[in-house]
């Protein structure tokens, strides 16, 4: 008889117990076990939970230094203009000098003025072209991203910052370009029907879902926002929301913010409108919450982050919006002439009477009539929200005019309260959604957000079969509510990742602007001075007698003419060719599809625009962050009378530990970021140095702090000279970029941690003493020393030769190395060619001095025993 084949069976999933185990050292192994696993996951929800601090704490920094340019920025404009009128005012007065002085003079036999005048002229109408070439090449440019704009591209927040929490984009300039298709003023000729159509609805189609159907035919075209443009990000507007104590666990939060999701995850229209319905409702209940509108801080942090929300996802709410909207419904509503309710009439009447306004009336009109539709379904509310969003940002940020906006919005909301209400629950009656369900989204009782307490009494009624079912049941939704918890700090932590990148991103065009002001006004201020030559003291200095015999008058200014006229056309023949850089980076960016941090996955943002150079780590760095250095000792203090002395006398000597004067060090962020870099990915030189820092931030002991420093810069000096890493340029400029943000971001725990180690008197003799300059620094310094931009910093850089050459780096040796190499790298503008030849110097002694550093390095730790 044959042997019959046997079944293959499925081996389980985990390990096989081991049997030759007692079952109660196995019981107690497996709770070991699960105490470890649970240990770990507190450990990774607490480091995740810093994560998204941290990353919050780094965009409200950001955020600062964005609106100290920005008025940097306005301050920068006003002079310009300033300027431009000087200089028009004072070209009338020459020019009436000129004609004076050629009546006075009369007929001169000069052989250079036909010569002088024909290169004038020539100067003059090249000047006139590259102005009409300027003028029409940035027409073309906007409308080109106009054009663009119908479907924006994947996260293109490069200078649409007017409204992310309440900042402003650059004025209109030379990067008025970037800003976002919204922030664009709708032309007077404007209507919905000569704007492109985007509709993806195919209900006005003559084969629509139905036919479709019928015809067995595949309808691919209608896509949700999730498929289009991936997954909404509310997670860092969840805990932003929660972070206002008067919203913290609102109800209304989590139904606005999970609307959103499952409208992005839909394209049935119905459904759709339900959803936004619901968000739309949630959203109005925030801004209604009790004692909110008394607190102006708390409502403007509302208000910022529900615009940031809008902002950072414009994509799924343009995809949403062109699902729902019924473009010939909007197109015959505007045609029509409705009654405009009166209330709506006075707000209309206000916005026109202010001046800025006055280009938009057809879109203030536009706004009145959908205002006073008398049932205003999702798709309306929709519109409506776009239009206010539009009017607030017509006007220059900051200005009266803008405030006036505003005011006037708020009174809106305020009169309409009622009448709001009303209409949204009309609307999510007729949707199904009945008010009870409405009224239920924010009545739910309050004690059910309350964290439960550990453990439960147990019920003797209960068999102990079902008590262990329970019991099962019990874990099994603990670990999946771990599990989501989980799952929303990660997709927190990336949102907060890609909003810095944003910021940045916005950070660095703003400083390019300001930069570009300055060397406008620059160029103003010598033109000034040129045209402002008195000409009258010259000619009382001169005998007229005497004008004949010198240069002709009228050739001398010509040739000024020239030269200036020469002078402006090659700032314009550079503004030609930057902007047409700009152009073809919008146009690139506009391309890309992802998520915003498609540039550099694992940088954070810390790379530019991707016409920047190797040098764009320096971008914001010196502006990051205004941090008043925090004293701790006074003059004469620890090195008149230090530990020792101290403890001799008998007097309690309490110096603070970094943490406990500025808080816990920042770190997580860094940690999130160098894990993102795959040469990087779970190296433990990156926990080495961030721990370290974290464990010197703790101790006040002066030798245990110049321990842990000295193995952090021994790690970072592994990292950076890794042959491996070094090979790949944007990865090695990702990892500088992190470390020197790290420090950036903790310059208050850095100061702090020198100020412990270093001893101020010792140090002053130091620098005082004359010390032979290493070979090794040598090269370095006379090349740090030949950039211009360096003139007023050789002190700095002599200070530095000195800590170099030194035989022995201690811990505050290093420290303060560090502190001066910082301070030479962002001596010089950034972006500039100096900041770029500063990099390149400094780069090169690291590599080519790298064996030495890491044996003086080594050297030092042995001292210190830690080998």
């Amino acid at each position: 008889m044959a042997d019959t084949p046997t079944a293959t069976v499925k081996k389980r999933v985990g390990r096989r117990p081991d049997e030759s185990t007692p079952a109660s050292r196995q019981q107690e192994l497996n709770r070991q076990n699960g105490r470890k696993f649970r240990e770990r996951q507190k450990q990774q929800l607490s480091s995740l939970e810093k994560q998204v601090a941290e990353f919050h704490d780094l965009t409200q920094s950001l955020r600062t230094t964005l609106s100290q340019m920005q008025k940097e920025n306005d301050s920068l404009q006003e002079t310009n203009r300033n300027l431009q009128l000087s200089n028009s005012f004072i070209a009338k007065q020459l020019e009436q000098m000129q004609q004076n002085q050629l009546l006075t003079v009369g007929p001169s036999s000069c052989c250079n003025c036909a010569a002088e005048a024909l290169k004038t002229q020539f100067y003059q109408e090249e000047n006139m072209s590259l102005k009409s070439k300027l003028e029409l090449q940035a027409k073309e440019f906007e409308l080109e991203r106009s054009l663009l704009n119908q479907t924006p591209p994947a996260m293109n927040m490069i200078g649409s910052f007017d409204f992310i929490f309440g900042m402003v984009s650059p004025p209109p300039g030379q990067f008025s370009a970037f800003n976002n298709s919204q922030t664009q003023q709708v032309p007077a000729n404007f209507s919905p029907e000569n704007s492109l159509p985007l509709d993806l609805n195919p209900t006005g189609n003559i084969l629509n879902e139905e036919w479709f159907d019928v015809f067995g035919i595949e309808n691919s075209v209608m896509q949700t926002a999730e498929q289009a443009y991936g997954p909404m990000k509310v997670e860092f507007a969840r805990y932003s929301l929660n972070l206002i104590p008067l919203l913290k666990k609102h109800n209304s939060i989590s139904t606005l913010l999970d609307s959103l999701v499952a409208a992005s995850r839909t394209n049935d229209r119905t459904k759709l409108r339900k959803y936004l319905s619901r968000s739309i409702a949630a959203q109005h209940k925030l801004f209604c919450t009790p004692n909110l509108r008394s607190n102006k801080e708390e409502y403007d942090a509302l208000s910022e982050v529900i615009s940031t929300l809008r902002t950072f996802n414009i994509r799924h709410f343009d995809h949403m919006l062109d699902l729902v909207a019924d473009k010939d419904r909007m197109a015959r509503m505007f045609r029509e002439t409705y009654i405009i309710d009166p209330g709506i009439a006075k707000i209309q009447q206000a916005l026109k009477a202010i001046p800025s306004l006055a280009g938009a009336r057809q879109l203030i009109d536009e706004f009145a009539i959908i205002a006073s539709q008398p049932t205003i379904p999702p798709e309306l509310f929709m519109e409506l929200l776009q239009r206010f969003s539009k009017l607030e940002r017509w006007c220059v940020p900051g200005t009266e005019d803008a405030k006036r906006v505003n005011d006037v919005f708020l009174a809106y909301r305020r009169y309409n309260k009622e009448a709001i209400v009303r209409r949204l629950e009309e609307s999510m009656r007729d949707l199904d959604l009945t008010t009870g369900h409405l009224s239920r989204m924010s009545e739910l009782p309050s004690h059910i957000f309350e964290r439960k307490r550990v453990g439960r009494r147990l019920d003797q009624t209960v068999p102990a079969s079902r008590q262990q079912e329970m019991n099962r049941l019990n874990g099994r939704l603990y670990r999946e509510r771990q599990k989501q918890q989980l799952s929303s700090l990660e997709k927190q932590v990336a949102e907060f990742h890609d909003l810095t990148h944003a910021l940045r991103t916005s950070l660095s065009l703003m400083q390019k602007e300001n930069e570009a002001l300055k060397e406008t006004i620059q160029n103003m201020q010598q033109s000034n001075s040129f045209h402002a030559i008195p000409q009258q003291q010259q000619q009382q200095q001169q005998p007229q007698e005497h004008i004949r015999s010198n240069a002709c008058v009228n050739c001398a200014n010509e040739a000024r003419k020239a030269q200036y006229y020469h002078r402006e056309n090659l700032d314009l023949n550079q503004k030609l060719e930057t902007q047409a850089r700009e152009a073809d980076w919008v146009r690139s960016l506009f391309g890309q599809a992802g998520t915003v941090s498609t540039s550099n996955n694992f940088s954070m943002g810390m790379v530019s625009p991707p016409e920047a150079s190797a040098t764009v780590r320096n971008t914001s760095e010196q502006v990051l962050l205004s941090l008043e250095e925090n004293q701790l000792f006074p003059h004469g203090g620890p090195a008149v009378m230090n530990d020792e002395w101290l403890d001799v006398f008998g007097i309690e000597y309490d110096v603070k530990t970094s943490e406990q004067v500025n808080g816990p060090l920042k770190v997580e962020f860094a940690r999130y970021s160098l894990n993102l870099i795959p040469l990087l990915k779970g190296n433990q030189l990156v926990n080495v140095i961030l721990d370290s820092l974290v464990a010197a931030s703790r101790t006040n002991d002066r030798v245990k702090v110049g321990k842990l420093l000295m193995r952090v810069m021994s790690a970072q000096n592994k990292i950076l000279t890794n042959p491996t890493l070094r090979s790949n340029k944007a990865e090695h400029e990702a990892v500088h970029d992190i470390f020197h943000t790290l420090r950036t971001f903790n310059t208050q725990h850095y100061d702090y941690m020198l100020r412990l180690v270093t001893d101020e008197e010792k140090m002053a003799r130091l620098l005082q003493m004359p010390c032979p300059t290493a070979p090794f620094v040598s090269k370095t310094l006379e090349e740090l020393r030949a950039v211009p931009s360096l003139a007023g910093a050789h002190r700095l850089i002599d200070e530095m030769s000195i800590i170099a050459s030194q035989p022995t780096l201690t811990p505050e040796l290093v420290m303060e190395l560090h502190q001066r190499v910082g301070k030479i790298e962002r001596w010089c503008t950034p972006e500039t060619e100096d900041a770029k030849r500063v990099f390149e110097i400094i780069a090169t002694h690291l590599d080519e001095n790298s064996a030495s550093i890491a044996r003086r390095l080594e050297k030092s730790m042995k001292q210190l025993d830690l080998s």
